[in-house]
């Protein structure tokens, strides 16, 4: 019962790492600047990757707890790749909240 039950927790993180990098794709598409043809390759790209993903796990050839990880290094990836394409005020604004938010959490 115990494995079923990690088991069960993988596939859920899975799950939530798949709909957390389309979230976040989606929402770069409207703050950064990519166009509606970018947004569209990237989601097709993320659903092919997902796909992919569940055949492995759903085959046994991983578990769902690596395909979770799989999902989740594979958003990191896309977000950076998507973030080198902002425009330089936007990473520069980013980069100034960010180091506020360091600074901030230093202090406590």
């Amino acid at each position: 019962m115990h494995m079923a039950n990690d088991e069960q927790k993988d596939r859920a993180a899975f799950d939530a790492a798949i709909q957390a990098l389309k979230a976040e794709v989606a929402n770069a598409g409207v703050h950064l600047s990519l166009d509606s043809s970018a947004r569209l390759a990237y989601a097709r790209q993320i659903q092919a990757m997902a796909n992919e993903l569940q055949l492995q796990a759903t085959s046994g050839r991983i578990t769902w707890g690596q395909a979770a990880q799989q999902a989740q290094e594979a958003r990191n990836v896309i977000m950076e790749i998507i973030r080198g394409r902002s425009t330089p005020v936007g990473r520069a604004m980013a980069q100034r909240i960010n180091g506020a938010s360091r600074c901030a959490s230093r202090r406590k």
